[in-house]
C-alpha cells in the first residue's frame, strides 16, 4: 500500500513550518532582501539590459532560447542575490517556458520602491525570497495544492531519489511505467548558492518532500535517462 511507504508518510506530513530563518531573524532578513532587490530595481532602467535573459541588450539571448510547452509547474525561488543578475540561470527556465523572469512592476510607486507582480497562469513562477508580497504569493500557492504532487529539488541528507520519489506515485497512481501519465507536479527549484540554497530551503514548509536527481550510487548516465522522461 502507497501509505504504507516511509516515502509516501513523509509526503503526507502536513504541519506547515511558516517563514523563518535559522541563522537570522525573519524580519532582518526581509529588510535585506528589499534592499537589494529594490535597489537593483531602481538601476534597470539605465542598466540596459534584457529584461528577460538579464544580459545587455547586445548579447540578449533571448531568441535564441527554445520555448517548451511544460507537462508540470515550476516554482523558482530566486536568492534575492541572484535577482537580475546576468550569470543566474533559473530565469532561463522561465523564458524556455514562456513566463517572465522579471516579476515587478515596470514603473516605481511614488516611494520609488516597485511592486511584485504574481504571475497567476504562468507554468514557471519566479518568485523572490525575502520579498513579504512574494513570500506571501509563494505561501498561498503552496498551500492550495496536494502537498504529496509538491517536490522540493534540494538533495539535503533525507532528500529521496527522485526515481523513487516516481516509483511511489506511479504505484499510487497506478499509471504502469508511464510517466507522462502522471498527475500534474509542482517541482520547486532553489536558487542560489549552495548555501543560500539552504538557507531557502529552510524558509520553506516542512511538509513538502525533497528530492535529489541521482542516488550518489548512480551513474550519471543511467540516472539522467531513467529520470528525465517525468519532465519531458
Amino acid at each position: 500500500m502507497l501509505n504504507h511507504s516511509p516515502y509516501w508518510n513523509i509526503l503526507e506530513h502536513t504541519t506547515p513550518q511558516m517563514f523563518s530563518s535559522a541563522d537570522q531573524p525573519h524580519e532582518k532578513y526581509i529588510k535585506f532582501s528589499r534592499q537589494i532587490v529594490q535597489r537593483r530595481l531602481q538601476l534597470h532602467p539605465d542598466s540596459r539590459k534584457c529584461d528577460q535573459c538579464w544580459l545587455t541588450h547586445e548579447r540578449c539571448i533571448c531568441p535564441h532560447i527554445k520555448q517548451v510547452a511544460l507537462k508540470h509547474d515550476y516554482f523558482v525561488i530566486l536568492h534575492p542575490k541572484e535577482f537580475l543578475r546576468a550569470s543566474n540561470t533559473g530565469k532561463l527556465l522561465a523564458v524556455a517556458g514562456g513566463s517572465s523572469s522579471f516579476p515587478y512592476s515596470n514603473a516605481p510607486r511614488e516611494d520609488g520602491t516597485y511592486d511584485y507582480i504574481p504571475q497567476v497562469e504562468s507554468s514557471v513562477k519566479v518568485f523572490i525570497s525575502g520579498d513579504p508580497e512574494s513570500d506571501a504569493y509563494l505561501l498561498r500557492e503552496l498551500e492550495q495544492r496536494d502537498p504529496r504532487y509538491v517536490i522540493i529539488f534540494y538533495p539535503s541528507p533525507d532528500s529521496i531519489p527522485l526515481e523513487d520519489y516516481l516509483s511511489v506515485l506511479v504505484d499510487h497512481d497506478k499509471v504502469g511505467d508511464d510517466h507522462h501519465s502522471l498527475q500534474r507536479l509542482t517541482i520547486v527549484i532553489l536558487d542560489g548558492t549552495w548555501n543560500n540554497a539552504n538557507s531557502l530551503n529552510r524558509n520553506l514548509p516542512a511538509k513538502f518532500q525533497l528530492v535529489r536527481l541521482f542516488s550518489p550510487s548512480s551513474s550519471s548516465s543511467s540516472s539522467s535517462s531513467d529520470a528525465s522522461p517525468a519532465f519531458d
